[in-house]
């Protein structure tokens, strides 16, 4: 298995022409290791035709969904037929073993890791390139619409019988908090009569605050608790979140020590679905988080349970505030606050367009949390006929809390690099857009000259935090949303 991250030496171009190259038809790839090794690579359907077994370490948002070719005996009349169904045994026998054998965990309903989806091909094989004329490319696309209208029937069966010959929805492990954000704004594309989320404090507020804002527009109902002894009178970055989770609409309640259930609950009038988590301190610094996904029908009645446990009055209402809105601001009050920030005392600040493809980026991986949630603030932009990325306050129960703008600093020797706004540039990018409005920060302090940087082409989409060139200490951290939005007196 390839990657960017274990074989960096391998080129895109290598890694498909040896995917591609079936034994007998096609030759091996000749490839070097960054040690100077050689070796032959070919298909890797000469192994494992079907690699399902890599979302087992992978962020599943909610079931997978494995399509299995069934092909007809091939003939063997003559050399090369014989050869044909040698190379179709290799490919197709071992995937047979492989998923017959394939371990199951606790956490997976039936007899599977994944959800197979069997596709009948007659007796067209991988290796019938000369037949694939195009009244056959009809019957092999008709058989896939056809199988996968078997499967999503067989499916609906089992949640009305309650068998469970396949892993109609896999339980979930979840063993970071941004696995966690990602599979609620995952959900939060569907609407929901009523949302909990229960944590001891409000750290969950700010990387999921354009999700909060699409529920409390939609009207949904969100309720708040948190573990009153985490969160004193005295601590501002906590009061501070607290203050907007109240000023959007959500109804906030103190729980006492020790009964809090912790987790995100999302109800609709038919179903539930939740990830219940726990987090506990390592060490003096590190915390141990687990969590567990709940979310289809089968488990709404046990969600129901920590929902009334947790509930102890049964109304859900919640403040019902109004709508979130946008507003154009003045650039000017966005200059002022950024002149807080250290590195930036004797700066100089301009708002204009800069081109994506000039633009350098310290880290090549964007969180897939913000890219995700960029939607509601397009979203926002757009309800208030505002162009996009304007200086623009967020109007919550008639207070103001103002935006991040993207910000890129002009760097003698480095260039414009982004210091804010990576996930903002690379939609725009992929949006096939060419420029993005910016502050352009000039004559603030300088940065390391021989710090790794990297193009807009180079930025990919991850499910961690990775603050790429920040963690080497290079004095890269810049406290702009503390200088935009200070504790002390923000939403007050």
């Amino acid at each position: 298995m390839w990657s960017r991250e274990t074989t960096p030496f391998m080129s895109v171009a290598k890694a498909v022409a040896s995917s591609c190259s079936i034994p007998i038809y096609f030759t091996p790839m000749e490839i070097e290791s960054d040690n100077g090794e050689k070796s032959l690579c070919v298909d890797g359907g000469m192994l494992s035709n079907r690699p399902d077994f890599i979302s087992k370490e992978r962020p599943n948002y909610f079931q997978t969904i494995s399509f299995k070719l069934d092909l007809k005996k091939s003939d063997t009349g003559n050399l090369f037929a014989y050869l044909n169904a040698l190379v179709n045994t290799i490919i197709y026998g071992a995937d047979h073993l492989q998923h017959e054998t394939f371990g199951v965990e606790e956490e997976t309903f039936g007899k599977h890791q994944v959800n197979e989806v069997a596709i009948d091909t007659g007796d067209i094989s991988a290796t019938d390139f000369s037949r694939l004329d195009p009244p056959t490319v009809d019957r092999l696309l008709n058989a896939g619409k056809y199988g996968m209208r078997r499967f999503v029937s067989d499916v609906d069966k089992l949640l009305l019988d309650g068998s469970m010959n396949y892993a109609v929805t896999p339980r979930r492990i979840l063993t970071d908090r941004e696995q966690m954000y990602n599979q609620v704004a995952f959900w939060s594309y569907d609407s929901y009569t009523s949302i909990i989320v229960a944590d001891r404090n409000f750290d969950w507020v700010w990387p999921m605050f354009p999700t909060l804002v699409s529920w409390i527009n939609q009207g949904t109902s969100v309720r708040v608790f948190y573990d009153k002894e985490y969160v004193g009178e005295n601590d501002e970055s906590q009061n501070a979140k607290k203050r907007l989770a109240e000023s959007v609409g959500c109804r906030v309640e103190a729980v006492e020590p020790g009964k809090l259930i912790e987790g995100f609950f999302l109800a609709t009038e038919s179903y539930y679905k939740c990830v219940v988590f726990e987090e506990k301190k390592v060490g003096d610094e590190d915390m141990a988080f687990k969590g567990k996904v709940y979310n289809d029908q089968v488990d709404s009645r046990f969600i129901r349970l920590l929902i009334d446990r947790l509930v102890e009055e049964r109304t859900t209402d919640g403040m019902a505030l109004g709508k979130i809105v946008l507003e154009k601001t003045d650039v000017e009050e966005i200059f002022k606050g950024l002149k807080q920030v250290e590195q930036y005392a004797d700066a100089k600040f301009e708002l204009r367009e800069v081109s994506l493809s000039e633009l350098r980026f310290l880290k090549d991986t964007i969180r897939s949390l913000k890219y995700k949630e960029l939607r509601h603030i397009q979203y926002l932009y757009s309800e208030a006929d505002v162009n996009e990325y304007m200086p623009a306050n967020l109007i919550l129960n008639g207070k103001k809390s103002l935006m991040t703008p993207v910000i890129v600093e002009d760097i003698e020797g480095l260039g414009m690099v982004v210091i804010k706004g990576n996930a903002r540039c690379m939609k725009s990018h992929k949006e096939k857009k060419e420029k993005i409005l910016a502050v352009v920060v000039s004559g603030g302090k300088n940065i390391d000259g021989k710090i790794k940087l990297y193009g807009i082409g180079d930025l990919r989409l991850s499910e961690h935090k990775n603050r790429g060139s920040a963690n080497l200490g290079e004095g890269l951290f810049r406290g702009v949303d503390q200088a935009l939005r200070p504790n002390s007196n923000y939403l007050r």
